[in-house]
C-alpha cells in the first residue's frame, strides 16, 4: 500500500503541478487580453484626438486661406489707391510748373510794361499834329520840345 499510496500522493502532487502552471497561464492570458483591450481602446480614443486634430487643422487651413484672401484684396485696393493718388500728384505737379512758368512770363511782361512806362515818363509831353520845328512836315506825334518820339520806345510785350 505503501507504493500505491505514494503513487497516489506523486499523481496528486503531478496534477496539483499541472493544474498550476496550467492557472497560472491561464491568469497570464486573461492579464494580456485586459492588457490588449485597454490598448485598443487607448488607440481607438487617439484616432478620435487625431480626427479632431485633422478637422481643426482644416478648418483653420480654411480660415487662413480666407484671411491670406482679404488681406491680398487689400494691399491690391490700396496699390489701386496709391497709385490714383500718385497719377493725381503727377497731374498737379504738372500744373504747378505750368503755373510757374506762366507766373514767369507775366512777371516778365509785367517788367516790360514798367520799363516802358518809366521810357515813356521820362520823355518830353507829346502833342498830336504838331508842326516839326525842322519844317520837314507833320508827324503823327511830335513832342512839346520840338522833336519827335522814337518808335522804338514802346515796345512789344514778350
Amino acid at each position: 500500500m505503501t507504493t500505491r499510496t505514494r503513487t497516489a500522493c506523486l499523481g496528486g502532487l503531478l496534477m496539483l503541478g499541472v493544474v498550476h502552471p496550467v492557472a497560472a497561464a491561464d491568469r497570464e492570458t486573461r492579464q494580456m487580453m485586459a492588457d490588449i483591450r485597454i490598448l485598443q481602446e487607448q488607440s481607438q480614443q487617439l484616432q478620435t484626438a487625431v480626427s479632431a486634430l485633422a478637422a481643426s487643422i482644416a478648418s483653420l487651413t480654411t480660415r487662413i486661406d480666407e484671411q491670406s484672401s482679404a488681406t491680398r484684396k487689400g494691399f491690391a485696393d490700396q496699390k489701386v489707391v496709391i497709385d490714383t493718388v500718385s497719377g493725381d500728384l503727377r497731374v498737379v505737379r504738372e500744373k504747378i510748373d505750368d503755373n510757374g512758368v506762366r507766373v514767369g512770363s507775366l512777371s516778365q511782361e509785367v517788367e516790360a510794361l514798367r520799363q516802358s512806362v518809366t521810357a515813356l515818363a521820362a520823355l518830353p509831353r507829346m502833342t498830336p499834329d504838331a508842326p516839326a520845328p525842322d519844317g520837314a512836315g507833320s508827324t503823327p506825334f511830335a513832342t512839346a520840345g520840338g522833336g519827335t518820339a522814337p518808335a522804338s520806345v514802346v515796345t512789344a510785350s514778350p
